[in-house]
């Protein structure tokens, strides 16, 4: 069979198993008839950057930046760059604030922008920062608010107002991980059980509150207050992600003690035990997409999807197509495409809820109709197949030979419960037994 072929016919499997699951009463929150995600896997040689890949983001002109072991890549839709930091260290978070992506590095931030040419240039923000700060160590995460950029470091938490570097004086510093929803930033010290919030207000609402680090402060200027919150988690649970639900409360993904949600009584619950994601999944990030449903990347175990009500529906690892079980970032761009970041890929995926493929027979295998009847979804061709929901209740479900025959079958109907083929053979009836299918 020709590559052409093939494509067209693989193209008119994927089609069509699509539209069914989009038109049919089949609960689609269930993931029952959902296959392997469509990705397109970028690999080392393509992007030509690192194999550690430990952050994306989209800027509003559509490019792709990754944050990795040694700089930055930026995908442009149709090639890589790539820009090295001073001594080759890591950039493990990147973020957009008043259309100029910041970074961090070992005892350096940076903004960084386009030039004439597209070629990404960056500026050292370090001599804003009062001179008496002493070193501040590895950037470890950021996060942006209407009013400024958060940093994460190993000795501080660094705050920039797009003209200032300063230091919050009273945060903790824990190399932890900051969270924005809204325009509140959320962080959790990783030897306490406490989550903390920074919010901006003027320095005359407040003034007793305790003063960032500027060399020079007025009223004008928007000062970060810290301040604990009610609830807690775990002490030794290190906080991967806050994200809203769709009725806007909030969850908290841990990395290894499981995921909670804030109740109406400004409560912590566990909405998910740590052995739902099998032994030492080690969670590390997460996205609530436009859809609702939520991505979570792991450090060892690829991808789990939760549906919009938090019920956890599939798995996706490298034996599913996703291009690795390390992943250390998710992203969702404009289009509503996600993208992974680990080791050592960096993959876009279509929503496979949306659209998704199965494999039916082998590489010779030609599917000339779908149909749905009363025993599953079934695909015949060259053989009659039946998609099986795997026994491990997050895996992929598969298309699954029914018959011994692999003469080719034109169509398929049902009728008063028995399946009618047609096709090389002529026409016959199928009957089904417990355990196959007779004919």
């Amino acid at each position: 069979m020709s590559r052409y072929v093939s494509f067209l016919l693989a193209y008119f499997l994927l089609t069509s198993v699509n539209l069914f699951a989009q038109m049919s009463t089949l609960p689609l929150q269930g993931y029952s008839t959902v296959g392997k995600p469509l990705a397109k896997i970028h690999n080392v040689k393509a992007h030509r950057g690192h194999n550690q890949n430990w952050t994306s983001i989209q800027t509003p002109d559509g490019l792709i930046y990754v944050g990795h072991t040694e700089g930055i890549s930026m995908w442009d839709g149709v090639s890589w760059t790539n820009y090295l930091t001073p001594h080759l260290t890591p950039v493990r978070s990147l973020s957009l604030f008043k259309g100029i992506l910041y970074f961090g590095t070992n005892n350096d931030i940076f903004s960084l922008q386009l030039n004439a040419a597209g070629e990404m240039k960056a500026k050292s923000l370090r001599r804003t920062l009062k001179s008496d700060v002493d070193d501040f160590g590895e950037v470890w995460s950021t996060a942006v608010n209407n009013n400024g950029v958060f940093f994460s470091t190993t000795e501080h938490t660094l705050f920039y107002d797009g003209k200032k570097l300063a230091v919050v004086q009273d945060a903790i510093p824990s190399k932890h991980l900051l969270f924005e929803v809204g325009d509140t930033i959320y962080y959790k010290p990783r030897h306490l059980p406490n989550i903390f919030t920074f919010e901006n207000l003027p320095l005359d609402v407040k003034p007793n509150l305790p003063r960032v680090d500027y060399a020079e402060v007025t009223n004008q200027m928007l000062l970060p207050v810290n301040q604990m919150l009610t609830y807690q988690l775990p002490t030794q649970a290190r906080l991967m992600a806050v994200l809203p639900t769709e009725n806007n409360d909030l969850i908290f993904v841990t990395e290894r003690h499981g995921i909670y949600k804030q109740d109406a009584q400004n409560q912590l619950s566990l909405v998910h035990e740590p052995a739902n994601f099998g032994l030492d999944a080690h969670l590390y990030d997460a996205i609530r997409a436009k859809d609702g449903y939520y991505y979570i990347g792991s450090r060892f175990s690829g991808l789990f999807i939760l549906n919009p009500k938090l019920n956890l529906v599939r798995r996706f690892q490298e034996a599913d197509g996703i291009g690795m079980d390390t992943v250390y970032s998710v992203n969702e761009d404009v289009q509503g495409n996600i993208w992974l970041t680990g080791i050592p890929n960096i993959v876009k995926l279509r929503p496979p809820h949306i659209i998704s493929q199965f494999k039916a027979g082998n590489t010779s295998t030609e599917i000339l109709k779908l149909k749905e009847s009363s025993i599953g979804i079934l695909a015949a061709g060259n053989g009659l197949f039946r998609l099986h929901e795997t026994a491990n209740t997050l895996g992929t479900p598969l298309f699954e030979p029914l018959l011994s025959d692999r003469r080719s079958i034109v169509d398929i109907i049902e009728q008063n419960g028995a399946i009618i083929k047609s096709g090389n053979s002529g026409i016959s009836e199928i009957q089904f037994s417990r355990n196959n299918a007779e004919i």
